[in-house]
């Protein structure tokens, strides 16, 4: 391989790598990164303003494309590694962002949203689909609803929420969205769905932030199944509704261990409803 200059700003020129490799390029605003056929770049951060073009089989291992920069991607470009897509970037091109990774790809890396999901993202019914081994989703700030039949998230080794909401906007049944589920602190994983909302996760779940069963309009009768472990940490929370006149609550279900304490929000619900405990 042939080695360019590491390391250095792309500031209001262009830079192309031909057939080559070029790492920790950092693209400044008025910027523009252009990998030709076949180039390698590796370790890119793409700043606001600056741009990307990748060409066919150009390969991209770890990108970080914050706030309004512009990636420019062809359909046979690889993106590999740990990729950073900032909610207001702007993707073009005619990449398949339904699947982000290759099924060739079995590295161990990760595709990472930053402030919500990218309006490009948004379109694709399976952008956040893993067909790859070893992946991980982490989702960092922001709100992210999940509605059925328009998005949905699966095949992730890990999924993590970092300062993020993460909505099931309606009811999915199965939610096989990762092997484990992190939550962190300051994060929300909210499970209230149209009532009666039944859902069964085939994954475990690291608790250190808030799950949310709590859903001002609905009945106090969501029940959430947990195939794998529950592991609540030292932040864990979880709200839920409760009717005392009619009996019923909220429920979730372990089928596997569970460790740890968890404290309980318990929002009333009914005729007697009353400020919350």
């Amino acid at each position: 391989n042939v080695f360019l200059g590491s390391g250095s700003p792309i500031k209001d020129y262009k830079s192309n790598v031909n057939a080559g490799v070029l790492n920790n390029p950092i693209v400044e605003a008025n910027g523009h990164l252009i990998v030709s056929s076949k180039g390698t770049v590796n370790d890119a951060t793409i700043n606001t303003g600056g741009s990307l073009t990748a060409s066919s089989y150009a390969r991209i291992t770890n990108l970080l494309a914050k706030a309004e920069s512009n990636l420019d991607i062809d359909k046979s470009a690889i993106l590999a590694g740990n990729i950073v897509i900032d909610k207001t970037a702007n993707l073009s091109g005619d990449y398949d962002y339904d699947k982000i990774f290759d099924k060739k790809e079995n590295d161990s890396g990760s595709l990472t949203l930053m402030g919500g999901i990218n309006e490009e993202l948004a379109k694709k019914t399976n952008s956040l689909i893993n067909e790859s081994s070893s992946k991980s989703l982490n989702l960092i700030d922001g709100e992210y609803n999940i509605v059925k039949e328009k998005q949905e998230i699966a095949g992730w080794e890990q999924l993590t929420l970092s300062g993020a909401k993460v909505k099931l906007d309606k009811e999915i049944e199965v939610f096989s969205p990762a092997k484990l589920i992190n939550i962190a602190n300051n994060s929300e994983f909210n499970l209230a769905g149209d009532s009666p909302l039944v859902t069964t996760i085939t994954g475990s779940i690291n608790n250190d932030g808030t799950l949310n069963f709590h859903h001002s309009l609905d009945d106090a009768d969501d029940i959430v199944t947990i195939q794998g472990n529950y592991k609540a940490y030292n932040s864990a929370k979880m709200e839920i509704d409760v009717n005392t006149t009619e009996g019923k609550s909220d429920l979730m279900k372990v089928e596997g261990d569970v460790e740890g304490t968890t404290k309980v929000v318990v929002h009333l619900k009914g005729p007697d409803e009353t400020s919350d405990m």
